[in-house]
């Protein structure tokens, strides 16, 4: 899990393109406007829940209504859509998203919209 946790920003680029953005050095002091719609939240958080379901099953998850390290089974191994995942969950995988605005600043970058996308 921690490995997960660790790893988890560097396909952050292939989730702000799927959105239609990217990331850029710092430039421009009116970029802090900057939100994402709600869809685009959802699609970020969808593909980085996804990927993590991928990498459990890679490694031989199954899910299980119990969590148990030692069996490998995990209650969140489900589709993003599925009834059992519930709200309060992908609320985490949500939030992630709405503060990578902040540790990219942080880290001096910024986030870039297309152009053919409105900010």
């Amino acid at each position: 899990m921690k490995e997960w946790n660790r790893n988890q920003p560097d396909d952050i680029g292939i989730k702000l393109n799927a959105v239609g953005c990217d990331i850029v050095p710092w430039s421009d002091y009116g970029v802090d406007r900057f939100t994402f719609r709600p869809t685009e939240i959802e699609h970020m958080a969808q593909i980085g829940y996804e990927r993590w379901c991928w990498q459990r099953i890679e490694q031989d998850w199954e899910y299980a209504p119990m969590w148990e390290d030692q069996n490998k089974s995990h209650p969140f191994l489900l589709n993003w859509e599925d009834l059992r995942f519930i709200e309060t969950d992908k609320v985490k995988d949500r939030n992630t998203f709405r503060q990578i605005l902040k540790y990219l600043a942080l880290a001096g970058f910024q986030i870039y919209r297309g152009s053919s996308q409105d900010s």
